[in-house]
């Protein structure tokens, strides 16, 4: 999932929101957001 996310956005995403920099780079290093909850960004929430 990390890695589909990052690829996905461009440069200049985490420029206009820096939260999604904070999220993937706990994401990264801890294997989870603390942050702010994901939970409605869940894959099947979009199929």
């Amino acid at each position: 999932m990390f890695l589909q996310l990052l690829l996905r956005l461009q440069i200049h995403g985490f420029g206009i929101a820096p939260i999604v920099g904070i999220l993937l780079s706990e994401i990264a290093l801890d294997g989870k957001a603390s942050t702010l909850s994901t939970e409605a960004f869940r894959w099947d929430w979009f199929g």
